[in-house]
């Protein structure tokens, strides 16, 4: 008795455990279906494989701990070559602008507000720094045109948990539940993607994605959500215009660090 009783008051029991997995209203146990995964895998694939580079114009709304406003972003990237900008350029009054390059020889990130760049040869650490979740550029950049990173889809085949919502929603949990998916299937698009971390599986990052249009043959959310549970941080993107796999000259890969810049590796 009093062991069971240790256990249900012990903060981090397996009771604790099970509340941080618990599963969404509608959602019910798919019996193990490797058909179904491999299916899932293989669009997903073949989505995320389709885009090489974009040119992306947002206007977000971004929510801090004690403050808000908003910002222009441009967003440029090119996958093959592991390259990646990241501007964000003020909107209301009082804010400064910043900027992130990033590329295989490492990253810089410049912010005008207090004169300091931050660079480093692992943009992983300078991403996990901004949104409180460990993800490499090539998982960002499937993830901000709603495709699932490539390394995650070779997993989705050996799925730990498979739930599904009627009519064509798959909710998806991803090494032992420390990534969750939420798909339409017939349609093909990511609804929602979480990272979660720890034993209990504590939610740090959570993206959310609305309606999807098209460009070109190419299909993207029009609005993204991102959630930082770790930073207390909230991002409402509207994505305004998107330009898929055309030529993108060098130079915007290319960032120095301007003059009176303090300079910190990170």
């Amino acid at each position: 008795m009093k062991k069971l009783l240790f256990l249900i008051l012990l903060p981090g029991s397996l009771a604790g455990c099970a509340l941080k997995t618990t599963i969404p209203p509608g959602y019910y146990p798919l019996k193990s279906d490797r058909a179904i995964l491999e299916e899932v895998a293989s669009l997903q694939s073949r989505r995320s494989s389709e885009i090489n580079s974009a040119r992306i114009l947002a206007l977000s709304l971004i929510k801090a701990e004690h403050s808000s406003y908003r910002t222009k972003n441009i967003i440029v990237f090119d996958r093959t070559n592991k390259l990646f900008r990241y501007e964000i350029l003020p909107i209301s009054f009082g804010y400064a602008a910043a900027v992130m390059v990033s590329g295989p020889e490492g990253y810089t990130y410049l912010d005008s507000s207090n004169k300091q760049a931050i660079t480093g040869s692992d943009s992983g650490k300078i991403i996990k720094k901004l949104l409180g979740a460990k993800l490499d550029v090539n998982d960002l950049t499937a993830l901000l045109t709603g495709r699932l990173p490539l390394r995650l889809i070779r997993a989705v085949k050996r799925a730990d948990r498979v739930y599904r919502a009627y009519p064509d929603k798959l909710l998806i949990d991803i090494y032992g539940a420390r990534y969750r998916v939420i798909l339409d299937v017939a349609a093909g698009e990511v609804l929602s993607f979480e990272v979660r971390a720890g034993f209990r599986k504590k939610r740090v990052l959570k993206i959310s994605y609305g309606s999807y249009q098209a460009a070109e043959q190419f299909s993207y959310p029009s609005y993204i959500e991102i959630k930082s549970y770790r930073n207390n941080f909230n991002q409402q993107i509207s994505i305004k215009m998107a330009k898929f796999n055309s030529e993108l000259p060098p130079a915007l890969f290319k960032l120095p660090v301007p003059a009176g810049y303090t300079v910190r590796s990170y």
